[in-house]
């Protein structure tokens, strides 16, 4: 049995160490996995002693007569043979060094203690931790290299009553040891959960709602979408409850995290409402341009020239690193068809700042959102414009913003941020472009206040990964078209001339 078990853990943890030197994260999954293994591995371990049976002084008195004898067997046989050599080691002296060496099973107190102690170091001390150091504390994360120290400062917590040192010591001191975390830990625990993470107490009489809040106040959306059952749960309650307009308003909120979940949709069908739309653009799904188009190149321009046709609305795409020509272009072709507003390029690539992270050694470098506007929007920032005007930053770099890893994009009043790293595909650079034009268009649609789409067949629409944003809509649904033309059409009703 312990034989298994140590062999699952080292299947399990030799894959996670090499996730983590090359990609800097590892699957939650995996962690979990590893952790219960091991504990279990040591548990096997701590009952295989508990059985051993202590070694005497007769014990090792017959253990020593036994090889006094086999060596006088092997002194008649070297007498006989020459060839043999004789054993220079006496008996005594292998029974002594075997004394050294040997350390008896532990009292079963002891054993019962460490056992009890082992799920409180590996388990209960990194989770506290890690709710001390988070605002929002949940399980279902992935694990980076800091998240990985905190465990394994934790184990080696653990492992020190096992040195040499300490062993010496008398066992009341290792008790003592092991004991306080089974106290400390769940009292800790308790306060952390009442004043930090009160989301988490399930007897509280307002549990589900201070869960569903919560995750409403998450920044990191993509960890906010994969809470969004807790958000359906408050919106049954309510439902249960019979606050229906509440229910359906937290309701709607889940499905703007999570569009086309069946729960959210089931939950809203049977409230009196549905979240998928019977009106809808015929040509949802249908590709912007056919592949193989020619497409003409974009105009290139300054702030001060990006307005050509007058003070109307203009829309300018800012490449930040190694961005294609043939991308800008695509997008501005596109966004001028779809929409109608006049689209430009800027003029020049700006350098891609120092990279704030690289997690891996095969892990691509990545940029925080808010340290790469910091040093590309000053370039932009200050300069005269003739007409309102709003800027897409689409950059190379691999994004992040906090705890949201690999983000596709980030919209602002002024405009947004997209991110090509995600989108690219080696050897189809017509779909490449063809996904930077679907979260451009998306984001210049949200940089107006328009709250994302509960349909997953509008552009809009909150996708949790690359599958989900490939098959979601192209474009906005008629009602959310109409909202994004009128805003639009207010910014150029401000600047227009008095007639």
């Amino acid at each position: 049995m312990s034989g298994s078990l140590r062999y699952v853990f080292w299947k399990l943890a030799i894959p996670a160490l090499l996730l983590l030197i090359l990609y800097g994260r590892v699957d939650r999954m995996q962690v979990w996995l590893l952790l219960g293994v091991g504990i279990g591995w040591r548990w096997v371990k701590l009952w295989h002693e508990h059985c051993q049976v202590e070694m005497k002084d007769e014990d090792w008195e017959a253990l020593t007569q036994a090889l006094e004898r086999e060596q006088a067997l092997h002194q008649g046989a070297t007498d006989e043979d020459e060839d043999l050599a004789p054993n220079p080691v006496s008996a005594k002296q292998q029974v002594a060094a075997l004394q050294l060496l040997y350390r008896p099973p532990r009292p079963g107190p002891v054993l019962m203690i460490e056992g009890l102690a082992l799920p409180a170091f590996l388990l209960g001390l990194p989770v506290l931790l890690l709710m001390a150091e988070s605002d929002f504390f949940t399980f279902r994360r992935s694990f980076g290299w800091g998240d990985l120290l905190v465990i394994l400062g934790c184990a080696a917590l653990f492992y020190l009553p096992h040195l040499p040192v300490v062993r010496r010591e008398t066992s009341m001191l290792t008790k003592a040891w092991w004991l306080a975390p089974l106290f400390l830990v769940p009292a800790a625990m308790a306060v952390m959960v009442k004043e930090k993470h009160p989301y988490w107490n399930v007897f509280h009489p307002e549990h589900r709602r201070l869960a569903a809040e919560k995750v409403l106040s998450l920044k990191d959306w993509i960890m906010a979408a994969d809470h969004a059952g807790w958000v359906f749960a408050y919106a049954e309650e309510l439902a249960e409850k019979g606050r229906i307009p509440s229910a359906r308003e937290f309701c709607e909120k889940g499905l703007r995290m999570e569009p086309g979940s069946a729960r959210g949709n089931g939950l809203m069908a049977r409230l009196g409402g549905s979240q998928i739309s019977e009106d809808t653009a015929p040509d949802a799904f249908a590709p912007y341009v056919p592949e193989g188009t020619l497409i003409p190149r974009a105009r290139r321009c300054r702030v001060e020239t990006a307005h050509d046709t007058g003070p109307v609305f203009t829309l300018m795409l800012l490449p930040v690193g190694e961005v294609p020509d043939e991308d800008l272009d695509f997008v501005a072709e596109v966004m001028r068809r779809e929409t109608g507003i006049p689209t430009c390029v800027y003029e020049k690539h700006l350098p891609l700042p120092e990279a704030t992270r690289s997690p891996g050694l095969l892990a691509e470098k990545q940029w925080e959102i808010g340290s790469l506007l910091k040093s590309v929007l000053p370039e932009v920032d200050g300069r005269r414009m003739r007409g309102p005007l709003k800027i897409l930053v689409i950059t190379s770099g691999d994004l992040y913003i906090q705890t949201a890893n690999f983000v596709f994009a980030a919209s602002y009043a002024w405009g947004g941020v997209v991110s090509r790293a995600r989108f690219s595909l080696e050897g189809q650079p017509w779909l490449t472009r063809h996904r930077l034009a679907k979260q451009c268009y998306s984001m210049l649609i949200k940089s107006f206040e328009i709250m994302p789409s509960t349909d997953p067949r509008c552009v809009t629409s909150y996708p949790n990964g690359l599958p989900a944003f490939d098959a979601k809509g192209n474009r906005p649904l008629p009602e959310v078209r109409r909202q994004f033309l009128e805003k639009v059409a207010v910014l150029n009703r401000r600047t227009s001339p008095p007639q």
